[in-house]
């Protein structure tokens, strides 16, 4: 299994009323696509007002301690 992570924009609102853009979600899968089918169905069909909610999505090597940076508040959830 591999580490995939979601990132979001400056609109992005999680249904509880705060921005998402401090943060990431990072989706244990054995591909891309199965990561991505994941995080919809138990991410941003639930927390976000839109299935399509979140910026970009990066597999383990595009997403290194330097991206992580511009993420201060860090993983807001683990999806296995």
């Amino acid at each position: 299994m591999k580490n995939f992570y979601f990132t979001f924009g400056q609109n992005h609102w999680h249904k509880d009323g705060f921005q998402m853009h401090n943060y990431w979600v990072r989706v244990k899968s054995d591909s891309y696509e199965n990561a991505r089918i994941k995080f919809i169905e138990k991410f941003t069909s639930i927390y976000m007002s839109a299935k399509d909610k979140w910026a970009f999505q990066y597999d383990e090597e595009e997403f290194d301690n330097d991206s992580k940076q511009f993420y201060p508040l860090g993983e807001f959830m683990l999806i296995e």
